[in-house]
């Protein structure tokens, strides 16, 4: 792992496009943060799949997520749910620095929700853990005066959900997809949304089912918000669907509009003269009049390893599940890692075009904060069963993100 940092921190990558003009031109110059410490009372940090990211009190927070401490499913290991909290905060005359404790918890351990970024913290919904997925939202703050971390709950979710898609436009919350248990999911078209506006107002705070975009069900999309000519727009991006008979990979795209309350069918995420391909599960963040989307799984690999997994599940017995078990070991370790590719979407255009690549690998499962002006995406997942406690930190060097 120290090699990987010490690769990322000597690696400087600025991605330039040809036209000054252009929105997708603004390129990034990646460098790395201090990784995301041990939980407290452990001796390292493998890094976590699914946690809460976001910013408040001037802080990045890192909350929850899973890992694997005792190795993949593959090699016997057991996923473990985490309810640590890490806040990564400016020092005086110094570099930032991790702060974590034994009080600083979710009030239950939870992976696999949603983010979203509010003037007053980070809005942390729904989840799940190995039993079962959760309705739950609450605010997650921290408070740089008494270093203390604190919740306050919001309404609760109409149904359990888990590894949905979630970005606040304007005022209101959307929340888009995901699965309502953790054991057999059925994966949804669930469309929620919550305005903030009405917080305090009796009876009119609450989460509002509103009609589905009009496409496949999905979990692990990937999710932004713009506004547009002073009209806040909610994005949906790709994730996959997954049904009896497989798992499809999704490569379309939607904006809805909250003004007149309808969708629109946007160009396939595709570069000029490629096919569509599949982001699930990317961090993105919207910059500069474009959304980026920061590599995520192409689904290639992921199909194979589902087909695999189906059929040790469906073995009759061990003559017929070891051979197969090895296979899909050998599948996984051999994973070469996601995408590094920054897709942009224009948002004026209605096209996609390339930003430029990661410093390594990109990293699933997590999400991006802006952050004093720069975008960051801690740890993640890097390739199935493997997660990182590396942090990365972008700067554009045309326009800005916005704090």
């Amino acid at each position: 792992m120290r090699g990987l940092i010490g690769i990322i921190a000597a690696f400087l990558l600025y991605a330039t496009m040809p036209a000054a003009a252009d929105p997708s031109a603004a390129g990034l110059a990646w460098s790395d943060l201090p990784p995301v410490p041990p939980p407290p009372g452990k001796d390292g940090q493998l890094g976590l799949g699914g946690p809460f990211v976001g910013t408040s009190g001037g802080a990045v927070l890192v909350a929850g997520g899973a890992n694997f401490p005792d190795g993949p499913p593959w090699h016997g290991g057991k996923k473990v749910w985490c309810d640590s909290v890490y806040v990564l905060q400016e020092q005086a005359g110094g570099p930032p620095r991790w702060l974590t404790g034994l009080e600083m918890r979710l009030p239950r351990s939870l992976a696999y929700g949603a983010s979203v970024q509010a003037a007053d913290g980070v809005v942390c919904i729904g989840g799940c853990d190995r039993e079962a997925c959760y309705r739950d939202v609450f605010v997650l703050r921290w408070d740089s005066v008494t270093r203390k971390i604190e919740t306050e709950p919001l309404p609760p979710l109409p149904r359990p959900l888990a590894m949905m898609a979630a970005a606040r436009a304007g005022d209101v919350i959307y929340v888009a997809g995901g699965q309502e248990a953790a054991k057999d999911p059925v994966v949804t078209k669930n469309f929620w949304s919550l305005n903030l506006l009405t917080r305090g107002r009796p009876g009119g705070f609450r989460w509002r089912e509103l009609e589905a975009w009009p496409g496949p069900a999905r979990i692990s999309a990937v999710a932004a918000a713009m506004e547009i000519g002073g009209s806040p727009r909610f994005y949906l991006f790709s994730g996959r669907n997954v049904a009896h008979a497989g798992v499809d990979l999704l490569t379309d795209a939607y904006e809805f509009n909250p003004k007149t309350g309808r969708w629109r069918r946007l160009a396939d995420i595709a570069l000029p003269g490629e096919k569509p391909r599949c982001v699930m599960a990317a961090p993105a963040a919207a910059v500069d009049g474009r959304i980026l989307v920061f590599g995520g799984d192409d689904g290639g690999r992921f199909l194979r390893q589902e087909h695999l997994e189906r059929a040790v599940r469906g073995a009759a017995g061990p003559a017929e599940r070891e051979p197969l078990a090895r296979q899909l070991a050998e599948w996984c370790d051999g994973h070469p890692g996601f995408s590094r590719d920054i897709l942009a979407y224009i948002v004026n255009t209605n096209t996609w075009t390339k930003a430029g690549e990661l410093p390594a690998t990109s990293r699933l499962t997590t999400a991006a904060a802006l952050w004093r002006g720069t975008i960051v995406i801690p740890t993640g997942e890097v390739r199935p069963g493997v997660r990182t406690p590396a942090v990365w930190q972008a700067t554009t060097y045309q326009g800005s993100a916005k704090p």
